[in-house]
């Protein structure tokens, strides 16, 4: 379990037992909540913690709404953090991941065609960050279904993949932000 709540600092590393499923419940769709985020479960899988850090700060200034950011700092983790969830609890699969191209133990593309070979998380948005791409790289990402965007660098390129994030989250067409 990690030790964290919404929208707080984490600086605790992913067990390697499979991360806890979230405890809070969806909100039935009304008016007034159909772009809440509280359920909204957003997983970083990035191996540098500045990088969290900026996204965590981005998500927080722009987010009216609560959110769970779980992180996971290396590809051998992330492999099994993936082999171990359920192939039917889609409900307490992520809304959106972030993935690092370059990881340590693992690259993106290996994780992501884990991803995409889950039935449970095919409907999961993926946005693949990277510093650098090759063609081959990028075009094999879009052949699994993600979208790749430069890694950002400034802080207002972090702001800009929080937006992104949030539009994701709250359901508005992916195609249209990323």
């Amino acid at each position: 379990e990690l030790p964290h709540t919404a929208n707080e600092p984490q600086t605790a590393e992913l067990p390697q037992t499979a991360l806890e499923p979230s405890t809070q419940t969806e909100l039935p769709q009304t008016a007034d909540n159909r772009f809440r985020m509280l359920s909204a479960q957003i997983l970083v899988i990035d191996d540098n913690p500045s990088d969290v850090d900026f996204l965590r700060l981005a998500l927080k200034e722009q987010a009216a709404e609560e959110f769970d950011l779980d992180v996971i700092a290396d590809g051998a983790r992330a492999l099994e953090f993936i082999h171990n969830q359920s192939d039917t609890q889609v409900d307490t699969s992520p809304r959106v991941i972030l993935l690092d191209l370059h990881l340590p133990k693992h690259d993106g593309i290996e994780i992501l065609r884990t991803i995409r070979d889950k039935p449970a998380w095919n409907h999961i948005a993926v946005v693949v960050l990277a510093g650098g791409a090759s063609r081959r790289e990028e075009e094999e990402i879009r052949r699994l279904g993600a979208h790749w965007r430069p890694k950002p660098v400034l802080l207002s390129g972090f702001a800009e993949l929080a937006a992104e994030v949030i539009a994701i989250c709250k359901g508005l067409d992916r195609k249209s932000v990323v």
